[in-house]
């Protein structure tokens, strides 16, 4: 079962879309004053939303509860990651360390997994969006040997589940069966290790986090749901360029809602990103 029309067609505007909303969830998740919290309410409340439908579509199999119990782990990974990553360095160094590595990873990989190849100018292209959005890093204040080592292993999760979420959405008739039950297994992570090892920081935060998690969870739907769709429909190494436009997204919010300034550096990386997607489209 396949959404009406052409789905490939629909995998480009799905991933753009998955872009902007990723941004908006990125700035309410680093505005939170516990992440943590604020993190794993956005998983309960999205499964909340989603559960009621797993009773009106087909079970995933059992090669696909294995799938989705591996990449719920490999995105707890992630986010223990990353809030290392912020622990050592500055939000400006660790962020596009982190996310200009995961699109040429995921190019040099997505043949050997999921079969899918780019040609001479979409490599091009994702190496332009990468090297941009990598240069970003140049106009840090802040960060240590540690900082770029969690970064940059960040990256390498970001990759890794871009794989395994995209082999695991192409495995199902069904488009919204590994998407509902992503979120359900992803919930269930993180509030076990928030409820087991921070019960007392769960309590003092929860009261402070709920509201924004609220329209958090609607928000995580929309750019993780969006951007499993377009993995699912379009081609990996492409796709995952695509999402990391995210940044230019983001820093129209710094500038518009935030008050920051764009400096030289991103100035020339946000025309490189664009270029990256030019180049990307053209071929």
């Amino acid at each position: 079962m396949d959404f009406v029309g052409d789905p490939a067609a629909l995998a480009f505007p799905l991933i753009v879309f998955s872009a902007i909303t990723h941004a908006v969830y990125n700035a309410l998740i680093k505005a939170a004053e516990d992440k943590l919290v604020a993190r794993m309410l956005m998983a309960v409340v999205s499964s909340l939303i989603l559960a009621p439908v797993a009773f009106f579509i087909p079970l995933p199999s059992s090669a696909m509860f294995s799938l989705l119990g591996f990449t719920a782990f490999v995105h707890f990974a992630y986010q223990m990651a990353q809030v290392k990553s912020l622990q050592y360095a500055d939000y400006t160094l660790a962020y596009p360390l982190s996310r200009g590595t995961a699109p040429l990873i995921v190019a040099g990989f997505a043949p050997l997994i999921l079969g899918d190849t780019v040609n001479t100018g979409q490599l091009l292209g994702i190496t332009i969006v990468s090297l941009a959005i990598l240069s970003m890093a140049l106009s840090a204040r802040k960060g240590n040997g540690h900082g770029i080592l969690f970064a940059l292993l960040t990256g390498v999760a970001i990759a890794a589940y871009t794989l395994i979420d995209a082999k695991g959405s192409r495995m199902s008739d069904h488009p919204l069966t590994f998407i509902v039950w992503f979120f359900i297994f992803d919930s269930f992570v993180i509030s076990t290790f928030t409820l087991t090892r921070h019960h007392q920081r769960f309590k003092s935060a929860i009261r402070r986090e709920w509201k924004a998690a609220v329209l958090n969870g609607v928000l995580g739907i929309c750019t993780f749901g969006s951007a499993l769709l377009a993995f699912r429909y379009g081609n990996a190494p492409v796709m995952a360029a695509l999402r990391e436009t995210s940044v230019l997204f983001a820093a129209l919010i710094g500038l518009i809602f935030l008050g920051e300034r764009f400096g030289r550096t991103r100035v020339v990386a946000i025309i490189g990103i664009a270029a990256g997607v030019a180049i990307i489209k053209l071929f």
